[in-house]
């Protein structure tokens, strides 16, 4: 399952105690920030470009839109949502319901949650800032997924990297049955993958025990992030 990526599923608790069942497409067009710092920046994700609910009283694949906050202040106010149907005739299930809570599923196993990949991109995102410079580090987008090994293996001979670094990547690298991937990008372009073990969870100390690789798209980022790994954890820089 992808919660943050593409295409997602979750269940949602709504005001009205109902568990609808949500599924979201994402776009590049917009932008959705996830997790808020004590710095002035958080992550941003590409924006949601379509959500349908599949509910007993909306029936399935009903087209949903996000409420805009009424006080754009309000950090704590709750998400949002409101049945948009094409036809008229359906006012009274057009009020907006409060997701109270979120449920992705998950394959059993894993011990990593989607909550715990969204915490270890926020904690690794200054790491992420610095290394992108000036230049790009304000136009950073992140996308979050877990995946089986082989999947993401057999992406990344599509990634550009040298025939030294695919062949460390797809033959060295000791990965679980599922991972955890946290993507760094600007604009369209990869700019860094960071590989999670699902089998791990996020504690202290060590902070970054959950961390099995950075695979950067710039093979001139390897040394900074080295230094990095070198001293948090025992992560493979690729």
């Amino acid at each position: 399952v992808s919660p943050l990526s593409s295409a997602w599923y979750f269940a949602a608790m709504t005001s009205s105690r109902s568990m609808p069942t949500l599924m979201g497409t994402i776009s590049g067009t917009r932008k959705l920030k996830l997790y808020s710092c004590a710095a002035p920046y958080g992550l941003r994700s590409v924006g949601i470009a379509r959500l349908y609910v599949h509910d007993d009283r909306f029936g399935p694949y009903a087209r949903m839109t996000w409420v805009p906050r009424q006080d754009a202040n309000a950090a704590e106010e709750l998400p949002r949502l409101s049945f948009a149907p094409y036809d008229a005739g359906y006012d009274e299930f057009e009020q907006p319901v409060s997701i109270h809570e979120a449920y992705v599923p998950l394959y059993p196993k894993l011990r990593m949650s989607a909550t715990d990949l969204v915490l270890m991109a926020s904690q690794l995102l200054p790491l992420v800032r610095f290394v992108a410079g000036e230049g790009q580090r304000d136009e950073l987008l992140v996308d979050l997924r877990f995946v089986l090994n082989g999947r993401y293996l057999s992406e990344a001979h599509g990634f550009g990297l040298s025939p030294d670094r695919t062949e460390q990547l797809v033959s060295t690298l000791l990965l679980p049955r599922y991972i955890g991937v946290i993507r760094f990008s600007v604009g369209d372009r990869r700019f860094l993958d960071i590989l999670c073990d699902t089998t791990d969870i996020p504690r202290a100390p060590p902070a970054w025990a959950p961390v099995l690789a950075f695979i950067p798209a710039d093979e001139g980022l390897k040394e900074a992030l080295k230094k990095f790994a070198a001293k948090n954890g025992d992560a493979s820089v690729i």
